[in-house]
């Protein structure tokens, strides 16, 4: 405003008159996204063309997750219409809504230093999950997506995805053990290579692991698993 020597009242006014109209989408105070002809009638942007920009300025580090990810390696389908995003634990997890726009964003005290890519998006990057993260984070997160039932699909799909480099830098270091085992015990399920499965087992091996229900629930503990995962399969998955 500054800049324009534009009184910050009539910047303001100016600001509300094209979020009117149709041009800008208020994200949140002092963010505003301008729409491209392209997404004019939809007025929703993909969150991959202004993700670098809004988290620079939320000053977090960040990056697609679970299904937004998934989609980007033409795994799961279209009928999600949120975004999801995971944020470092010094934002908290929240649900943003502005016309069109639905974002997830999902803390994590965790942030991963491995397992974010890269990818071209339009003229600028976007930092999205690798394979093997995303189905890590979709089994971590997965109460948070309507349960084990509303991952598996994305889960078996992002498998022909995966990569024995990317599985063992990811599952080596991922600190929840008990996702190991679940994605361990999915993979082998549903027939992944026998190379990647490997690694992951190889990585479970190096850490103390105990019987886990693959679908948590209240009041119910886990029993005898008698697969090398220790998983007990309470739910169905076929």
């Amino acid at each position: 405003m500054e800049k324009c020597r534009i009184p910050e009242y009539t910047a303001r006014k100016q600001l509300l008159a094209k979020v009117k109209s149709g041009e800008l989408i208020k994200l949140q105070n002092g963010f505003y996204l301008i729409i491209p002809p392209q997404y004019q009638k939809l007025k929703r942007i993909p969150v991959s063309y202004f993700a670098q920009k809004y988290f620079e300025f939320l000053n977090t580090n960040y990056y697609l997750g679970l299904h937004s990810a998934a989609l980007l390696y033409g795994a799961g389908d279209q009928r999600y219409q949120v975004d999801y995003v995971v944020v470092s634990g010094r934002i908290p997890s929240c649900k943003i809504k502005a016309q069109n726009i639905r974002l997830n964003l999902l803390s994590s005290k965790n942030f991963p230093e491995y397992g974010i890519l890269k990818k071209k998006s339009g003229v600028s990057y976007v930092n999205v999950s690798s394979p093997a993260l995303t189905i890590a984070d979709l089994i971590h997160y997965r109460q948070s997506l309507g349960g084990m039932s509303e991952i598996i699909e994305t889960v078996v799909d992002l498998t022909n995805e995966l990569t024995v480099q990317d599985a063992e830098n990811v599952f080596s270091k991922y600190p929840y053990t008990s996702v190991l085992q679940k994605a361990g015990y999915l993979l082998e399920r549903f027939d992944a290579r026998k190379e990647i499965i490997k690694v992951m087992y190889n990585c479970l091996k190096t850490r103390k692991h105990y019987p886990v229900l693959l679908e948590s629930k209240r009041r119910e503990s886990a029993g005898s698993a008698l697969n090398r995962w220790k998983v007990d399969q309470n739910t169905e998955i076929d």
